[in-house]
C-alpha cells in the first residue's frame, strides 16, 4: 500500500504533513487522509485544523476554499488530536476527485496564523466487478463433473446393452 507523504514548508520552522492512505480508490469506497502539523523550534498552542476543498464552482483563479463538511455533508467524519488530524470520506464518487487540502490555525510563538498544506488529490476510478466465490468454481466444477460422469456411464451401459443383444441374437 502506498502512501503519499506531502510535507510542505509553511514557515521556516513549521510544515505541515498531509497525506492518503491508499493512491487510488474505488467509487463506493472510503477515503481516510491524515494531515499532521509540526515544528522545530516553534511553540504550537491551542491548532485547529480544518479541511478545506477548492470551490468548484469558482470560475476565477483565486483560491476560494469552502469546508469539506459543508460539501461532503453527512459522508465525511472529521478526528483532531492535538497537531494531528483524520478526516474519513464515505462512499466516494467520481465527484470527489477535488483538491483537499488541511489548514491548521495555531499560535506560533505568541503570533495567531493560518496555514494551509499542499493538498492531496483522490484518484477515484469505477467499482471493477468482483469476482464470483471460489466455492462457487468448485460447486460449477463439480456438477460439470458429475454430468460428464453421468453421460459416460449411461453411454457405456448403452453400449454394453447393445453387444449383449448383438452376442445373443442368432444368426
Amino acid at each position: 500500500m502506498w502512501r503519499y507523504l506531502i510535507r510542505y514548508c509553511v514557515f521556516s520552522k513549521v510544515w505541515i504533513t498531509q497525506w492518503s492512505t491508499r493512491d487510488r480508490y474505488e467509487v463506493g469506497d472510503s477515503a481516510v487522509l491524515q494531515c499532521n502539523i509540526s515544528s522545530q523550534g516553534e511553540t504550537l498552542k491551542g491548532c485547529k485544523i480544518f479541511w478545506a476543498v477548492l470551490n468548484p464552482s469558482n470560475r476565477n483563479k483565486t483560491k476560494k476554499v469552502e469546508t469539506v463538511e459543508d460539501v461532503l455533508q453527512d459522508r465525511v467524519q472529521v478526528h483532531q488530536n492535538g497537531t494531528f488530524s483524520t478526516i474519513t470520506i464515505h462512499r466516494l464518487s467520481e465527484n470527489d476527485m477535488e483538491l483537499l487540502f488541511c489548514t491548521v490555525s495555531c499560535m506560533f510563538s505568541g503570533t495567531l496564523r493560518q496555514i494551509s498544506g499542499s493538498g492531496t488529490s483522490l484518484i477515484i476510478t469505477e467499482r471493477q466487478p468482483e469476482p464470483p466465490p471460489s466455492w462457487l468454481k468448485y460447486l460449477f466444477f463439480s456438477v460439470n463433473l458429475l454430468v460428464f460422469l453421468t453421460a459416460t456411464i449411461i453411454c457405456a451401459l448403452i453400449i454394453r446393452k447393445r453387444m449383449q443383444n448383438n452376442q445373443t441374437r442368432p444368426l
